[in-house]
């Protein structure tokens, strides 16, 4: 069907997302055949479907197969993420030595920098000489991204930091967080500002400090600001549970749902709420989890964006999995509702 389609950007886009499913359901010569369809003007989608096929090589261990394809992409950021998907594939697996090798080939400074600090963190448990020579490295790099990039320099920092801390070098942890910090506040776009200080308020809470935590939550403004601070504020409780204080994170829970429930419904409410539910789970309040699930259900009919209710959609299929219960048959209704909402022709099935 895409070939019929005269208009060419639409062409290799559809072209695109075929490579996508083919890989991802391992069909790698299928896919390769089909990138190769797109026409050589369309560098954009051509390069966008490389970087996709190489990421599935990767997940499905074909690691050499991945850097092959990894080769034939031109344009610098597609090859950096790449690189940084197989060398984080490499370090999963145990293979250190290899995820170095591709992660020091990668040109873009802030992948490398976190690739680094990645790596080092799996060299943790055995060699902390290593870890903390790999660390060191990785800030040296993250030094080298260019002034004005204030996003990828806080996001640079805050996940070094976050492995200094997990190496029990809890002062350094805590400097390069500040240095996040300071940085973050810096980002002119308030999504991403936003974004990344929430990101810094888990890292504070994941090192277990929860006053510097929740001072950077104070910090996170602008547009976007209640979707973001209902998001820190649910990591954070996450991390107060596993800390053991249940009455701190069932709090933080309560202030995240109230918050999300203001933004009036939509993708960001059933995201976190779908989260929330996840926490009430795991600390062995079912009733809640099961609730609030029931409660994302009936909000996702309010979502006006397909693509933003089929997300929801799979976060609250996901959450009832893991909270291990049924829909009850209202939900289940309900749910049959919004997919014959959201894709019409499903009813003509």
């Amino acid at each position: 069907m895409a070939k019929t389609i005269e208009f060419t950007w639409s062409k290799a886009e559809a072209l695109a997302e075929i490579a996508d499913k083919y890989a991802e359901s391992g069909q790698f010569i299928q896919a390769l055949e089909t990138v190769e369809t797109i026409e050589f003007e369309e560098t954009f989608w051509k390069t966008r479907a490389l970087a996709e096929i190489a990421g599935e090589y990767a997940k499905a261990g074909q690691l050499s197969q991945a850097l092959k394809v990894v080769r034939t992409i031109k344009a610098a950021d597609a090859k950096a993420e790449a690189l940084f998907n197989i060398a984080r594939e490499y370090a999963e697996i145990g293979q250190l030595s290899q995820a170095l090798e591709v992660a020091r080939t990668i040109m873009d400074a802030k992948l490398k920098a976190i690739s680094l600090s990645n790596i080092a963190g799996k060299y943790a448990a055995e060699h902390k000489k290593k870890t903390v020579q790999l660390l060191s490295q990785a800030l040296e790099v993250a030094k080298t991204i260019k002034d004005g990039d204030d996003r990828a320099k806080a996001e640079a920092l805050f996940n070094i930091a976050g492995e200094y801390a997990k190496a029990g070098q809890k002062e350094k942890a805590d400097q390069l967080l500040s240095q996040s910090f300071e940085v973050a506040k810096t980002i002119g776009d308030d999504f991403w500002r936003s974004s990344v200080l929430a990101e810094i308020a888990g890292k504070y809470a994941a090192a277990g400090q929860f006053t510097q935590a929740l001072g950077t939550v104070k910090a996170i403004g602008g547009k976007y600001w209640k979707g973001w601070k209902a998001r820190a504020l649910y990591n954070i409780a996450r991390e107060y549970a596993e800390a053991g204080q249940k009455e701190k994170a069932d709090q933080l829970l309560s202030q995240s749902f109230e918050i999300a429930r203001t933004i009036g419904g939509g993708y960001w409410t059933g995201w976190v709420w779908a989260d929330i539910a996840r926490e009430y789970a795991k600390a062995g309040q079912k009733e809640k989890a099961d609730k609030l699930l029931s409660q994302v259900l009936e909000m996702a009919k309010t979502i006006k964006d397909a693509d933003d209710k089929a997300e929801v959609l799979a976060e609250i299929a996901g959450e009832y999995a893991k909270v291990d219960h049924q829909p009850n048959k209202y939900d289940i209704a309900n749910l049959c509702d919004i997919i014959l909402a959201t894709n019409p022709r499903v009813s003509e099935w």
